[in-house]
C-alpha cells in the first residue's frame, strides 16, 4: 500500500492543470491556423476571380476594337469606292461635253466656211456684172462715137430725136424728089463736174471681215445725200451705188499682230446706167457733212490712224487711212487686235475726191436744191 502524501496529489492537479492548458492552447492555435488558410483561400478564389473578370473585360475590349477597325476599313473601302465611280463619271461628263464642243466648233467652221464661200461666189458674180456693166457701157460709148463720127456735118437739119426715118432709115422726100438722109448726130448731153474736195458719204450695204473677204473682192455701198455742182445742178442723187473694191485682207490670228480689212472705192454709177470712175480718199466716219471736212494724212504716210474708233473700246476696230501707200490713196482700213476686223454694214464713210468727176446729167436740165 502506497503511503498518502498530500504533496503529491498537489502535484498531479498542478500537472492535469498544465496538460489542460496545453491543450487548450493547442487548439486555440489549430483553430487559428484553419482560420487563416480559410482566410488565404477566399483571398486566393477572389483574386482568380478578378483576373478572370479582367480577363474577360480585356477580351471584350478587344473585340470591340476589333470590330471598330473592321467598321473604319469597310466604311474606308466604300469612300474609296464612291470617289472613284465619282471620278469615273466626272471623265464621263467631261469627255462628252469635250465632244459637244468639238463637234458645236466643227459646225461652226464648217457653217463660216460656207459663208466665206458664199460671199466669194457674190462678190464673183457682183465683180463680173461691174466689169459686163463696165464693157456695156464702153461699148456704148465706142458706138456712139462710131455713129457720130459717121454721120455728115453739113445736112443742116435741126429736126426732133424722135421722128421715124431717124431709127428706121426711110427716105425724105425735098423738091419733088426722093433722097436718102441721114440720121443728124444726136445733141451732146449736158455734163456737170465735182471738183477735188468733194464730200461723199457712202453707207456700205453689207459687212466686210478680214476673216472672209479677199483681196480684189468687189462690193457696193449707197450714196447717202444728193451731190450738186456749184450751179445747183444735180449731178449724183442720193441712193447711187457707189463701187469699191478690197485691198488688204489679213485675218486675225494670235501673235501674228493686229487683223487688218481695207478698202478702196473706185466707180459710183450714176442713174439710169452710167458708170463713173472715181479717186477719193477715205477722210473719216459719216458725220454732218457741213461740220469739219479734215483731209486725210499723205498717202506714203502709212498706218496714219484718224482716231475714230468703232464700238469705243480699244478691243473693237480702229478706222485708219493711207495704210497701203501712196499708190492706193487713202484707203479705209480696219484693224483690231484680238479679233478679226470688220467694217460693217450699215457703217458711213465719209470720202473725198482727189480728181475731178464728170458726169452726164441726167435730161440735160439743172435740178434745183
Amino acid at each position: 500500500m502506497i503511503p498518502f502524501d498530500p504533496r503529491n496529489r498537489v502535484g498531479r492537479a498542478v500537472s492535469l492543470a498544465a496538460l489542460s492548458l496545453l491543450l487548450l492552447s493547442a487548439g486555440m492555435c489549430r483553430q487559428a491556423t484553419n482560420s487563416e488558410q480559410a482566410e488565404a483561400e477566399e483571398t486566393a478564389a477572389a483574386e482568380e476571380a478578378l483576373a478572370a473578370e479582367q480577363a474577360a473585360a480585356e477580351a471584350a475590349e478587344r473585340e470591340r476594337l476589333a470590330a471598330i477597325a473592321a467598321a473604319e476599313q469597310e466604311l474606308a473601302e466604300r469612300e474609296a469606292r464612291l470617289a472613284e465611280e465619282e471620278e469615273r463619271q466626272r471623265q464621263q461628263a467631261l469627255e462628252a461635253e469635250r465632244q459637244r464642243l468639238a463637234a458645236t466648233k466643227a459646225a461652226a467652221e464648217a457653217r463660216q466656211r460656207e459663208l466665206a464661200a458664199r460671199e466669194r461666189e457674190l462678190a464673183e458674180r457682183e465683180a463680173e456684172l461691174a466689169q459686163r456693166a463696165q464693157e456695156l457701157a464702153e461699148a456704148e460709148e465706142a458706138l456712139a462715137a462710131e455713129e457720130l463720127a459717121a454721120e455728115p456735118s453739113g445736112s443742116g437739119y435741126r429736126g426732133g430725136y424722135d421722128e421715124p426715118w431717124r431709127s428706121g432709115g426711110g427716105e425724105r422726100v425735098a423738091d419733088g424728089g426722093t433722097t436718102a438722109q441721114p440720121a443728124p448726130a444726136p445733141a451732146p448731153k449736158p455734163k456737170a463736174s465735182l471738183p477735188p474736195g468733194e464730200i461723199l458719204e457712202v453707207q456700205m450695204q453689207r459687212t466686210l471681215s478680214s476673216g472672209t473677204s479677199r483681196v480684189g473682192e468687189v462690193f457696193n455701198a449707197r450714196l447717202t445725200h444728193d451731190v450738186f455742182d456749184s450751179k445747183g445742178t444735180l449731178v449724183i442723187p442720193a441712193g447711187s451705188t457707189v463701187r469699191g473694191k478690197v485691198i488688204e485682207a489679213r485675218p486675225y490670228r494670235r501673235g501674228e499682230g493686229p487683223a487688218t480689212i481695207g478698202v478702196q472705192f473706185t466707180h459710183v454709177v450714176v442713174p439710169p446706167d452710167q458708170t463713173v470712175g472715181i479717186k477719193a480718199d477715205f477722210v473719216e466716219l459719216g458725220t454732218d457733212r457741213k461740220k469739219n471736212r479734215k483731209k486725210v494724212i499723205g498717202g506714203a504716210v502709212a498706218g496714219a490712224i484718224l482716231g475714230h474708233i468703232l464700238g469705243g473700246d480699244g478691243s473693237k476696230n480702229v478706222l485708219i487711212g493711207a495704210a497701203v501707200g501712196a499708190a492706193a490713196g487713202g484707203a479705209a482700213v480696219a484693224s483690231a487686235r484680238d479679233r478679226d476686223a470688220e467694217i460693217p454694214a450699215g457703217q458711213v464713210l465719209s470720202l473725198e475726191l482727189r480728181e475731178v468727176v464728170t458726169v452726164e446729167v441726167a435730161y440735160g436740165q439743172p435740178v434745183g436744191r
